[in-house]
């Protein structure tokens, strides 16, 4: 009888381990998947601060977030991994640049990369004043 009983709680704490390691995994996600949107909103915001009617579709707004998951996953991977710190920010740099040209290259649009790139040297110019 008591053998069952120890073989329930097991079980039970089993239960219990893989679900907080369920939940924990699913709070991070959720935490990439906001700040994901957060830097999209972002630059449709600067984009639409250039041009109203360039702004993000949402096939572009929902690839982008992927992409900016898949770059920030990559990214925690590599910290975990990586201990040098010279060679993890050098790894970093390839990891965005690679992300950075699908964003730029394959998504957004001849007209939405100026717009951006014009936004953006506003604001430093703004910064350096």
């Amino acid at each position: 009888m008591k053998l069952l009983k120890m073989n329930q709680m097991i079980r039970f704490k089993t239960l219990l381990v893989f679900v907080f390691l369920g939940t924990n995994l699913f709070a991070q996600n959720n935490k990439m998947k906001e700040r994901a949107n957060t830097l999209v909103e972002e630059i449709n915001t600067q984009i639409i601060s250039e041009d109203k009617t360039i702004a993000l579709s949402e096939n572009q707004k929902i690839n982008i977030g992927e992409l900016m998951i898949q770059r920030m996953q990559a990214v925690k991977d590599l910290k975990k991994s990586e201990t040098n710190e010279e060679k993890r920010k050098e790894a970093q740099k390839a990891i965005n640049k690679e992300y950075n040209q699908k964003i730029y290259g394959e998504i957004l649009s001849k007209a939405q990369r100026l717009a951006l790139r014009d936004a953006k040297s506003k604001l430093k110019g703004k910064k350096n004043k």
